[in-house]
Order: C-alpha cells, then structure tokens, then sequence
C-alpha cells in the first residue's frame, strides 16, 4: 500500500511539473505573441502605417467627394461672394481648402459668424467684389491669387488652391 501512496504521489508531483510547465509555456508564447503583434517596434510602426493610410484614405474620400468651389478660381470667389451676400456663412466657410480631416477649418466659420454678428459682411462683399487677378504671384498652376485694394493700399490677398482631385478651386487664405 505504501508503493501505491508513493506512485500516487508521484503522479501528482509529475501532474503538478507538467502544468506548471504547461502554464510557463503558454504564458512565454502569450507574451511573445503580444510583443510580436502588439509592444515591438515593428507592430508599432505597422499600426502608425495604417493610421496614416487610413487617414489618407479619408482625405481623399473627403477631396474627391468636394464639390463647394468653382472650376476657375473666379467662378469660386463669385460663389464666395454670393454667399456672403445671402448671409450664409456656413456656405461660405465651404468654400475654403479642406484640412487633413476632409473638412474645412472650423476657424473660417467661426470668423464668418464673427463678421456677420458685428454687421461688417457687406464690407467683405465689397473689398471681394475689387479684386483682381494678381498673375505675377502665381508660383504654380494650382495656385491663383487675387489682390483687393482700397484708397490705393493692399487690403486682402486672396490665395486659390486648385483641389486636383475634383478639379475645383478652394480659398486657401483670405
């Protein structure tokens, strides 16, 4: 009976190493796995990658779907101004370039709203409607500007960026 107990015995401390050893095993390959796919550098910078596609992915979605501006930078400044003087600055604020989040800057409607609250929007409309082409500051094809003057001195510079993707032109800066 007492090789019974101590093969039983045996067993048991046998039984207990195997899972113990089982358990260390199962916990080095979970570790392994989560600094494979989670903690190196190389997961890291593989999640930082898709990050940035997907940003990406959005802008573009966001450039291809813009349809606030005109074909010419004009006809967008015309639509600007035509807004202006609706009193729609949330139209307006289309008009301008979208950021990397596929959405215009949330500080052009924020002016707007500003403008229109002191009453000066027909004071926009009327320094927009003087502007005219200036073609020597243009350092490129998808880039426009326009100059507005008043009593002889520069009072805004327009500067129009094309939207390559859609094909129209934006307000870069006002």
């Amino acid at each position: 009976m007492n090789q019974t107990n101590e093969a039983g015995a045996m067993r048991k401390s046998y039984l207990k190493h195997v899972i113990i050893f089982l358990a260390i095993v199962l916990v080095a390959g979970g570790l392994y796995w989560a600094w494979k796919n989670y903690w190196s550098p190389d997961a890291k910078l593989q999640k930082n990658v898709e990050l940035y596609q997907n940003a990406v992915n959005t802008y573009e979605e966001a450039m291809r779907n813009d349809t606030y501006g005109g074909k010419t930078p004009q006809e967008t400044l015309d639509m600007f101004i035509e807004a202006l003087k609706k009193g729609d600055v949330d139209l307006a604020s289309k008009y301008f370039v979208l950021e990397s989040t596929g959405s215009p800057d949330p500080q052009w409607l924020i002016g707007l709203q500003e403008t229109e609250k002191a009453g000066k929007l027909n004071d926009v409309v009327g320094l927009l409607q003087g502007a005219t082409p200036d073609l020597e500051g243009r350092t490129s094809a998808d880039d426009f500007k326009f100059r507005t003057y008043e009593n002889g001195q520069l009072k805004a510079y327009i500067n129009m960026q094309l939207n390559d993707v859609s094909n129209i032109w934006k307000i870069e800066s006002l």
